[in-house]
């Protein structure tokens, strides 16, 4: 008896149905704010205030797209502190306060002609060495 029984404005099928194309524009932009990158995020978010208002419903105060963008900015709060926490450092330089192992360098290429290949010297006379053992031009 659908009929007897109102729909109330606050139905997650009602505000799904009527507001999910501008919370996912909402979101876009909010991420935006963040950075460049952070808008692959978008969809997420999206679905991550649809999962809330379905578990924990609408905030107080706050009704229809108002509810959604509250609930949203806080997400994208979360996403920004997250980002914040993994800077990206350049090559070469290591942060003083973390613990994390420093990366090796990358192997040389292996090369199919023996006589090219020359191996990193360890010290200047093995340098010396290795410049006196390679062939000249002819």
């Amino acid at each position: 008896m659908d009929t007897i029984i109102p729909h109330r404005p606050t139905d997650l099928d009602h505000l799904y149905t009527r507001y999910a194309c501008r919370l996912q524009a909402a979101v876009t932009e909010l991420l935006a704010a963040v950075g460049p990158t952070a808008t692959v995020l978008d969809e997420d978010v999206a679905q991550d205030v649809w999962l809330h208002v379905a578990e924990h419903g609408l905030p107080d105060g706050h009704t229809g797209l108002d509810a959604l963008t509250a609930v949203a900015s806080r997400l994208v709060d979360r996403v920004h502190t997250d980002q914040a926490r993994r800077r990206e450092i350049p090559a070469g330089l290591v942060r003083a306060t973390t613990n994390t192992p420093t990366a090796r360098p990358a192997p040389a290429p292996a090369s199919r002609h023996r006589s090219r290949t020359v191996a990193h010297p360890r010290t200047a006379a093995d340098a010396l060495t290795t410049l006196r053992t390679l062939p000249t031009a002819v």
